[in-house]
């Protein structure tokens, strides 16, 4: 099954792209987990012929594995241009991905395009410079709802938004808590043992109040005091007999 990706570019204009250093020599690399990790529970969302994009794809190889297992409608976007151009490039099977590059605050997308939009540590990325999770920057969280203002918009009605993360939910679920998104987290699963990641499957349509629940933690208050000294006792000692 093929699917031609003219049908969702709203538009032929080049994008502004940038070059990563870091691409031009290395091969492959898997943020958080492998696909190995997930693959059960990807399956359990994802139908066979749902329409993928995955969102900041890099140099992972989770596109192609993907391919491989059966998923036929794949498209990869990444920011730069030459990860695009490598992996494309990778194997035979890639070359059966769609590969688009484009920056994921402004999709040149039609509406209501995706089944499913899949992302593995590209909101985390946004989140490298913070020093403060509980506080974000104002052009963090600027840019982090440009994305995912961008990702409600092209996904199908009912289509799902699936989010690989470092982050816990106390901090991830409320970035994805929000009416203007028009979607609901459905669940949370949690990967590893002793190390822990964590699969958001939000979906589109859903009202907040369908959310699944999860922990919210909110860090202790610290609250200054000065401290005081009694006057009277202050002057004792000053009065002392000799």
């Amino acid at each position: 099954m093929t699917f031609d990706k003219k049908i969702i570019i709203l538009q032929a204009s080049r994008v502004k792209v940038k070059q990563a250093d870091r691409f031009q020599t290395e091969d492959v690399y898997e943020w958080l987990v492998g696909y190995h990790q997930i693959k059960d529970l990807l399956g359990q969302y994802i139908n066979k012929n749902d329409t993928i994009l995955i969102l900041g794809c890099g140099n992972s190889l989770l596109g192609e594995k993907l391919r491989r297992d059966g998923f036929n409608l794949i498209f990869s976007m990444d920011y730069c241009e030459n990860v695009v151009t490598n992996m494309s490039n990778h194997c035979d099977t890639c070359k059966h991905i769609n590969w688009l590059t484009m920056d994921a605050t402004n999709m040149p997308i039609r509406d209501e395009t995706f089944d499913i939009v899949l992302e593995k540590a590209t909101i985390d990325t946004f989140l490298v410079n913070e020093k403060d999770l509980w506080t974000l920057s104002a052009p963090t969280i600027k840019i982090i709802d440009q994305t995912l203002s961008e990702i409600s918009r092209i996904l199908k009605p009912n289509g799902k938004f699936i989010s690989l993360s470092f982050n816990q939910p106390h901090f991830r679920g409320l970035l994805y808590s929000k009416d203007k998104y028009d979607w609901s987290i459905r669940s949370i699963d949690t990967i590893g043992d002793d190390f822990h990641h964590y699969l958001y499957v939000v979906q589109k349509g859903l009202p907040i109040s369908c959310s699944t629940s999860y922990y919210v933690y909110e860090p202790p208050k610290i609250i200054e005091t000065m401290a005081t000294c009694d006057e009277s006792k202050e002057n004792d000692i000053f009065d002392i007999n000799l």
